[in-house]
This record gives structure tokens, C-alpha cells and sequence, in this order.
């Protein structure tokens, strides 16, 4: 019998999940990734020498089992790691600061995508996944075999199933009308959010490894060098803006949304604005779903298109996972 075609749009934590447990013996599965690298919203940002985990700066393994028994391996093997530090709650208000109950939080070896890429290297490898493409349109044929068309003009034919695990709102443009799920996709919600990642000259001993911040256009603060694996010889920051910030400025200047974040950083770290050595500002238009339905992969079998992702199953790392997990599960049976 010959394998199934199928393709899968990003290349987050849920496709990975999702390559992991199809059965390669049934199916070919291609990925098309619009950006150039894997992990999703568990990305990084390299800068010079220097690696920024701009998404996810942590995640847990404690509301699935499935997860946990999954990422045992990968903790014994070095992928994940448990980020040990100093955590903390600072109001700028007050200026007063208290411990956070501690929890054991993972993170990714060397930087927060590299579990997305070990689980995904054979694909990498093959060459299956087709970087810098942007899915627009899909195209179905008399011979029920959907193609693939991308925002560069290229169009790629005869795959049989078609996954997706962007956002909804980007999955709503190039899924069809006919998607019997369409509108509760048309339902979800994102919260917005900017993520500014600084590196600084060492002037002072840092004396937190992650900050959650009340009273302040900041949400949290991570300190990328209290990490393993990441011995950088500049300090190094991710700083996220809240939720009320983010929706207000949205559409404001970059420069004028990082000036403001960077003002507010160093009021609360003190650190001195002259030693900042580099600054980016990254904008994650769907950083936080809003609402999830907590349901099992939206599957329309007729048009043989699936959503996957947090939005569906929950907003947290690991319901990413179970999501591309029960979707390879469905195909499999």
C-alpha cells in the first residue's frame, strides 16, 4: 500500500508532537514553516553570539501525563533541563520584592526551540521541512488530493491531508469556507504581547533568575544567563510587556513601544542604559489565546483538514502537545 501525503503548516510544539507519534510507515509528512526555523512560539532569537528564548520563556510537565512520560527521555538525555534560579515577584509600586512558591519549570537545553528541533531532526534532515513558505491557499482537486499554495507563488500538489497548527486567525485564511469548524475558530481571541531582548556589559551582580513584575507596563522579566547552557559573557534579558500595554500599543512605532519597556526595565533593575550593547524588539501578534475549547483535535473528515494547537486542547506547552499527539492518534487508527 502506498504511503498518505501529508502536510503540516508550522512547526510549533503540536507539529512536533504530531511528527513524533504518526506512523511513518503510513505517511509522508512535509512542513511548511513561514519563518525560518522551528519552534513556534518556543522560538529563539540569536544576536551575534547571543540566544533570547522570545517565546515561552519556560514550561511545565505538571497537567499531562502523556507529556511528562514523553519528556523523561529528553530530561535524561540533556535536551530539557530543569531552570533552577531565583524567582520572584517585584512590585514597582511598593518596590518591594517576595519569593515565588517554587515549582519545577523546564526549559529547552541551549535555547527554548532545541526541543522542537531533536524531536524534528529527522525531518530537518530528510529536508521536509520547507522553510520561508507561507501557506495562502488550498486547493482541492477532482481527485481529492488537496495543493498546496504558497504566498511566493510556488504550489505544492497531491498531499492528502492537511494539518494545521498556526493560530486560528491565520488558519482561517487559508482554510476553506466549508471548514465545519470554521466558526469556532472565528471565536478565538489573542491577546497581543512584545517581547524586548537586551544584552548588557556586566556592571552588577543579578540577583534573580526569573521576574514576574505587578504595577508596570512589564509582565515578567527572565535573566537568560541564569540558564544552563547559557554562559554568555554579556547579561542578557527577555522582558514582556502585559497584556493591557500590548493591546493599546499594538500598532505603535516599535522603536517608541522597546524606548518605553527599556525606560520601565531599568527602573526596576537599576542597571545602567549605557552599557545596553544590543536591543530587539520582537511582536507576537497571537502571544496568548484567549479562550481553548479543551477538545480533541478539530478534524474535518470530508475535506481531510485538521486544526491542532493550544487554542483547542488548553494554553500551555504541554495541551500543545497532547493536541498533535491525539491528532497523529486519529490518523494512525
Amino acid at each position: 500500500m502506498s504511503k498518505k501525503n501529508i502536510a503540516v503548516i508550522g512547526c510549533g510544539i503540536s507539529s512536533a508532537a504530531f511528527y513524533h507519534f504518526i506512523d511513518k510507515d503510513k505517511f509522508n509528512i512535509t512542513f511548511f514553516e513561514k519563518s525560518r526555523g522551528v519552534g513556534g512560539r518556543m522560538s529563539a532569537k540569536r544576536i551575534d553570539n547571543l540566544s533570547f528564548d522570545h517565546g515561552a520563556s519556560c514550561f511545565g510537565a505538571i497537567r499531562s501525563e502523556a507529556f511528562t512520560s514523553f519528556i523523561d527521555s529528553y530530561i535524561k538525555e540533556g535536551v530539557v533541563k530543569e531552570w533552577q534560579g531565583s524567582f520572584r515577584i517585584f512590585d514597582l509600586k511598593s518596590n518591594q520584592s517576595s519569593d515565588i512558591e517554587r515549582k519545577k519549570r523546564l526549559i529547552s537545553a541551549f535555547r527554548s526551540n532545541y526541543l522542537a528541533k531533536r524531536i524534528l531532526h529527522k525531518a530537518i534532515e530528510c529536508e521536509k521541512i520547507i522553510f520561508n513558505e507561507k501557506v495562502v491557499n488550498l486547493d482541492f482537486d477532482n481527485d481529492q488530493k488537496i495543493n498546496i499554495i504558497c504566498d511566493s507563488g510556488s504550489i505544492y500538489n497531491n498531499f492528502d491531508y492537511v494539518v494545521s497548527s498556526a493560530p486560528a486567525p491565520q488558519t482561517l485564511q487559508f482554510f476553506p469556507k466549508e471548514f465545519i469548524f470554521r466558526a469556532m475558530l472565528t471565536k478565538v481571541e489573542y491577546d497581543p504581547a512584545f517581547a524586548v531582548m537586551l544584552s548588557f556589559k556586566r556592571d552588577k551582580k543579578i540577583d534573580f533568575s526569573h521576574l514576574a513584575i505587578k504595577n508596570s507596563i512589564i509582565s515578567r522579566i527572565s535573566y537568560e544567563n541564569s540558564k544552563d547552557d547559557r554562559n554568555f559573557e554579556l547579561d542578557c534579558f527577555v522582558i514582556n510587556s502585559t497584556n493591557d500595554y500590548s493591546i493599546k500599543y499594538i500598532d505603535n512605532d516599535i522603536l517608541s513601544i522597546e524606548n518605553d519597556i527599556i525606560n520601565e526595565f531599568i527602573k526596576i533593575t537599576n542597571l545602567d542604559k549605557n552599557n545596553i550593547i544590543n536591543k530587539k524588539t520582537h511582536r507576537w501578534l497571537y502571544a496568548n489565546a484567549k479562550k481553548s475549547y479543551d477538545m480533541p483535535p478539530l478534524f474535518d473528515q470530508k475535506l481531510s483538514i485538521a486544526a491542532i494547537g493550544d487554542y483547542i486542547k488548553g494554553p500551555r506547552v504541554e495541551l500543545s502537545f497532547e493536541s498533535g499527539q491525539e491528532m497523529a492518534e486519529l490518523l494512525n487508527f
